[in-house]
């Protein structure tokens, strides 16, 4: 698929994709608990950062 069939595509598609280099993958989608995670892990990281 060239670059410009996907775009085209991906604007009609209800999950989200990447493309690759030619290659359409199908992209995880994110759940609450995954956010929280990295929330938290984002706080974590920063303020040792700080420290």
């Amino acid at each position: 698929m060239m670059p410009e069939e996907y775009f085209a595509w991906e604007e009609k598609q209800e999950l989200k994709h990447e493309y690759d280099h030619g290659e359409v993958l199908s992209m995880s989608g994110s759940t609450a608990n995954h956010a929280l995670i990295i929330a938290n892990l984002t706080g974590l990281l920063s303020n040792a950062l700080r420290g």
